[in-house]
């Protein structure tokens, strides 16, 4: 019997130093086990850095808040903008499109860059999403939301509005769906909804509305295809599968058609990434983040607590950035690298891969003591 083997002999002087050994690789294997469980890949900053606190960015336009006022950032041109009052960037791959925050008027580039227009209607535009080259707004007179659809080849005339009925809506999220086909999400106020609420300040629950339009000398139609819980949809994104999706503060939903399924999480905050898995942010101080993917909500720890209060998230690549404000009102971000989880290198793959090694190790061994046995011909 090799020197090795008097480790694990039965009444032997090494028994106890054998089972020391296995209570400490216990304790610290469950130290890295549970350290394995948090979601990995997550650093500082933000690929587009942090020059205020970012609002709402497309592929070439961001539009920051700082101290020195609000802009936007034209990444195909570089040039800074002030816009005090704007809300949105948009874009497709031909038109790009600036809320400015001023009644009437609008910034759109169809090719020539970016240029100011004043449109038919006094209200201001506080969204918008593009299909092909119409572009469907998301209207505010301050108090409740309107649609209005527009030509960008043809600005300078928008389509008459269309407003909810049977209570306000203060939309905040638009997304093209197909050929004359949006979605629109936020919040309905319905007065007698609940008990709690009064006709002067009703409650708003989530709302998700379809949009359906093509004439511009006619209104868009309206259709509530959701509401929710108590609060409001702020994030709309198209799914791998072709299915949209709706994040709100109260829940979200998967939209197959006229259909709807709940998933069970609250956000304030929540990105589509380029594998079509959704991410949900919560507020500040949370200590997990809500990860759907292959239809299974998934619960990721971090590390440490959400550090800021998410205002936008966005991709890039296989990266998520996340910018908010943090706890002494500075403007932070962090980014979360989508492919870190499933690599080899991450502290997860680390210990599964170990895990693996050494159970392997360990079978083989008792094959081997076993086989040397026989050859013995030791009787068991």
């Amino acid at each position: 019997m090799g020197d090795w083997k008097k480790w694990v002999e039965e009444e032997s002087e090494y028994q106890w130093l054998s089972f020391v050994a296995f209570t400490i690789f216990i304790i610290v294997g469950g130290i890295l086990v549970n350290l394995a469980g948090n979601l990995p890949g997550i650093s500082p900053g933000s690929t587009l850095g942090t020059q205020g606190r970012l609002l709402d960015s497309s592929e070439s336009l961001s539009l920051w808040d700082s101290d020195d006022g609000r802009f936007f950032l034209d990444a195909k041109s570089g040039a800074k903008t002030s816009m005090p009052f704007a809300t949105c960037v948009e874009e497709n791959s031909a038109i790009r499109f600036v809320c400015s925050g001023i009644k009437s008027q609008v910034w759109i580039d169809s090719g020539e860059g970016l240029n100011s227009f004043t449109t038919s209607t006094n209200r201001t535009i506080i969204d918008a999403s593009i299909q092909g080259t119409d572009i469907m707004m998301i209207s505010s007179n301050g108090i409740k939301s309107g649609i209005i659809g527009m030509k960008a080849l043809s600005p300078s005339t928008a389509s008459p509005e269309a407003v909810g009925v049977g209570g306000d809506f203060n939309l905040d999220t638009i997304i093209a769906t197909g050929e004359g086909k949006w979605m629109a999400g936020g919040g309905w106020n319905l007065p007698g909804a609940s008990q709690s609420s009064s006709a002067a300040t009703p409650l708003a629950y989530e709302v998700v509305v379809e949009i359906t339009w093509s004439n511009v000398s006619l209104a868009p139609l309206i259709q509530v295809i959701h509401v929710g819980g108590q609060g409001a949809i702020h994030y709309m994104g198209i799914l791998a599968d072709g299915n949209i999706l709706a994040a709100g503060t109260s829940g979200a939903i998967i939209i197959n058609g006229m259909s709807t399924s709940e998933i069970d999480v609250r956000s304030t905050t929540a990105v589509i990434d380029k594998n079509g898995g959704v991410w949900f942010f919560g507020t500040s101080g949370e200590e997990n983040i809500g990860h759907y993917t292959n239809g299974e909500l998934m619960v990721e720890k971090l590390s440490k607590p959400l550090s800021i209060e998410p205002d936008h998230a966005f991709i890039d690549d296989n990266s998520i950035s996340v910018h908010g404000i943090s706890s002494d009102n500075t403007y932070e971000a962090m980014t979360i690298d989508t492919n870190a989880k499933n690599s080899l290198l991450s502290l997860r793959g680390v210990i599964d891969f170990l895990f693996i090694i050494t159970s392997l190790v360990i079978i083989g061994l008792m094959f081997w003591n076993v086989a040397e046995a026989i050859s013995k011909g030791e009787v068991f």
